[in-house]
């Protein structure tokens, strides 16, 4: 069909493509959580890339507030010892998603970096509401720089970074180690951030029917992780609205244009650049929520996960 544009930005034509074949299938709102995570496990098994093959890959159990937190420690080729370590969480809005779905893009980030990546399978709601997932996010990060010299890693040398939902994790381990006596992250890297549920922007009126994102997806999400809406004020859910930010760890902050958190995430990179934090800031125009889920069949997308792997391993590198 004629090209997809909205706000002066045109779509990838391939995604443009998935977005007019996904909208014939039932919306998200109409399943139950367990549907929609069976659902997204199936869709991405189209588009996501291979799984690049790694040196080796232990699955490996940490410490949590509930129990044992799964995790799996992903060791490229070429991985210097000791390495970096990104601890990466997985998109889903605390509701769906899980280190099987967030491998592909996390074995390129182990190899491109060459930095050991530890990917957290965090609890998710409805099950387990907010602040389970939080807790165990601030958990795992605690616990694997106590395993640090058993995994070969640099505990001066840890990332945490996430996508969406995992973003928001990210960002509030970011925030918290400030003030504990646990070495503070080294990065972080924000993909597509959700930092503010109370946003009520002009990216969510832009692109309120966008793919595969939209407004009432975030509200079906919402629904499900928070349990009142006085939740939504916790700076640990909105670390966007979070006053103090001076301090931070270099950040690497990534938007995409078809996004109902757009503006938030822009808006999160500016004010930690304001604050006086080392900050860079990209946005993808042409591409959707989830874009790196969609990097098997979109060649726009895998030159935006390509180019964030990149970047990751320059500041790494540096």
């Amino acid at each position: 069909g004629e090209p997809f544009m909205v706000g002066g930005r045109t779509l990838d034509p391939m995604v443009q493509l998935l977005r007019k074949e996904g909208l014939k299938l039932p919306h998200i709102t109409t399943l139950t959580p367990q549907q929609a995570r069976d659902r997204m496990t199936k869709q991405g098994a189209v588009s996501w890339i291979r799984p690049i093959a790694m040196e080796s890959i232990l699955d490996v159990t940490l410490p949590g507030p509930a129990g044992e937190i799964p995790c799996r420690l992903l060791v490229p080729h070429g991985a210097a010892e000791p390495s970096p370590l990104i601890l990466f969480f997985h998109m889903g809005g605390g509701v769906i998603g899980n280190t099987h779905n967030s491998e592909p893009f996390a074995t390129l980030l182990a190899n491109v970096t060459k930095a050991r990546v530890l990917n957290v399978e965090y609890r998710l709601a409805p099950e387990h509401p907010f602040p389970a997932a939080t807790e165990d996010a601030q958990a795992a990060y605690r616990a694997a720089i106590a395993m640090a010299d058993e995994w070969g890693v640099d505990s001066n040398r840890f990332v945490v970074a996430g996508e969406s939902a995992g973003a928001n994790l990210a960002t509030v381990i970011a925030q918290t180690m400030r003030h504990e006596e646990t070495p503070e992250p080294f990065a972080q890297v924000l993909i597509i951030p959700w930092v503010d549920p109370l946003a009520d922007n002009e990216s969510y009126r832009d692109y309120e029917d966008a793919f595969p994102l939209d407004k009432a997806t975030m509200d079906w999400f919402a629904n499900h992780y928070f349990s009142n809406d006085a939740q939504k004020e916790d700076v640990r859910a909105a670390p966007g609205r979070n006053p103090g930010l001076k301090g931070l760890p270099r950040a690497l902050v990534y938007t995409a244009g078809f996004d109902p958190l757009h503006d938030e995430g822009k808006a999160y990179a500016e004010a930690m650049k304001s604050a006086g934090n080392n900050v860079s800031y990209y946005c993808f125009g042409s591409l959707c929520h989830s874009f790196t889920m969609l990097a098997g069949v979109s060649g726009t997308a895998m030159e935006a996960s390509l180019q964030i792997a990149n970047e990751l391993r320059a500041v790494l590198n540096d």
